[in-house]
């Protein structure tokens, strides 16, 4: 917890600076964002490539795992962030498990490739009376499905299965009797390269934050992933951020990157760690409104901090753009600062640029300015006087409404100008705002008589 008296208003931290008690701010609840997540677990199941996750999703059944499986800690922290939707990037790949006999009316093949698939059992019972089969589908000794059929062409695949009818399978149906349970086999997982997987995730979805957060910290794929998101916001011009582990001597020096340098302990007892607590952070990024802050919000469940750090640790960790989890003196865990990893300022990027919340209200005027260009006028408004009016009037009208959310203030019609571009077909904006942040310090004096 930062705190204390105050003499100038030189202090680093967040917080409260008085000669008697220090008042926190509030954490407004969050609500927006999709985060994209690659943790390099090898799951052995499920769809190569992006897979769409929320809380309510089943994750066993896409990924052969639960949710509380101790490999998807980092998928677990970005879910309980309150992250509205993860696109998940699988790298699995190979084969699929299959059971087919000469006997059976069907084939049963694995939903996705991997070696689990071979965890896979199918249990046929026919009936004492004949007149009905019962098909039980079984994964890991779960009975994941059951269906009860008088013809072969009813029975349906399930979350684990798929099912096909085989040659002459009405006489083979009516020749099943007794109980007999088949294992699928044949399944085999296959990766391939972490680095092009995640590149052509990277390129080709729509997200508000990219995180390698599971990673082991001194992993490559971290700085690749920081170079990608900067790719991404100088070569197409889509403004997003990159969460990812480190020390407090890894230097990005980037306003698109964020570095998580510590985790917390949850009342349970349960550890989540640097590289897991980045994937906490990443998804409180993306579900954050624009018009807030993430500094002192509070971990919900967090006891505390791993490591601990002292207060000339986290003024040291914070001055070097550094993303801390800290104590307070309630015993609650929160987010220290909601900075990112910026600390080379110059006439371009100020030292503003180094909040989160200023930058996020950057890039979201950068994005929207984009989306409604291509989709409402880009080669259906003519490119005259006229037509730069109507465009200069959508983003007069976008901006008043982020100032009266609170993104933006002092803006006035005439801070966008629009003119002429040297080419037949271009025009040239120039937009001065005001970027609001959010109360982080106060310097007080109490005078008592």
């Amino acid at each position: 917890m930062a705190g204390g008296t105050w003499v100038a208003q030189d202090k680093k931290r967040p917080g409260a600076y008085i000669n008697t008690k220090g008042v926190a701010t509030e954490q407004p609840e969050s609500s927006r964002g999709t985060v994209l997540l690659m943790d390099g677990v090898k799951h052995d199941w499920g769809k190569h490539g992006i897979i769409p996750l929320n809380a309510a999703s089943k994750f066993k059944a896409l990924l052969g795992s639960d949710l509380l499986d101790s490999q998807n800690k980092a998928l677990r922290a970005v879910i309980n962030s309150g992250a509205s939707k993860v696109l998940y990037v699988n790298n699995n790949d190979g084969q699929k498990a299959i059971v087919k006999d000469d006997n059976l009316p069907f084939t049963f093949i694995a939903k996705y490739a991997g070696s689990k698939g071979n965890n896979i059992m199918v249990d046929v019972i026919k009936s004492l009376s004949g007149d009905t089969v019962t098909v039980k589908v079984i994964y890991d000794h779960v009975i994941t499905s059951t269906q009860r059929i008088t013809r072969a062409d009813e029975l349906m695949g399930d979350d684990y299965v798929d099912v096909s009818l085989t040659d002459n399978y009405a006489d083979k149906f009516s020749k099943l009797s007794g109980e007999k349970t088949y294992q699928l086999a044949g399944g085999t997982s296959n990766y391939g390269n972490d680095t092009e997987l995640l590149s052509e995730a990277i390129s080709t979805n729509i997200f508000e934050v990219a995180t390698t957060a599971g990673y082991p910290i001194d992993s490559n794929i971290h700085p690749l992933l920081s170079q990608m998101v900067e790719d991404l916001r100088n070569q197409e011009g889509y403004k997003v951020t990159a969460v990812v582990p480190g020390l407090v001597s890894t230097n990005y020096n980037a306003e698109s990157t964020s570095v998580v340098i510590n985790g917390y302990v949850l009342s349970d007892g349960t550890i989540v760690d640097t590289t897991s607590a980045a994937g906490y952070f990443a998804g409180a990024s993306a579900t954050v409104p624009y018009n807030q802050s993430l500094t002192y919000a509070e971990i919900s469940g967090a006891v505390d901090t791993l490591p601990r750090m002292d207060n000339e640790t986290i003024t040291s960790a914070i001055s070097n753009g550094k993303v801390v989890f800290s104590n307070r003196i309630d015993g609650s865990v929160v987010i220290e600062e909601d900075i990112n990893s910026l600390t080379g300022f110059n006439n371009d990027k100020p030292q503003a640029f180094a909040k989160n919340r200023v930058i996020r209200t950057l890039d979201y005027i950068a994005n929207d300015t984009k989306n409604v260009f291509e989709k409402s006028f880009i080669g259906k408004v003519t490119n005259n006087g006229t037509g730069q009016d109507l465009f200069k009037s959508n983003r007069v009208t976008a901006l008043q409404n982020m100032q009266t959310e609170g993104m933006i203030e002092d803006f006035q019609p005439d801070d966008v100008q629009i003119t002429a571009g040297d080419a037949k077909d271009s025009m040239v904006i120039n937009l001065n705002i005001k970027p609001v942040d959010s109360m982080e310090k106060i310097y007080m004096t109490i005078a008592a008589n």
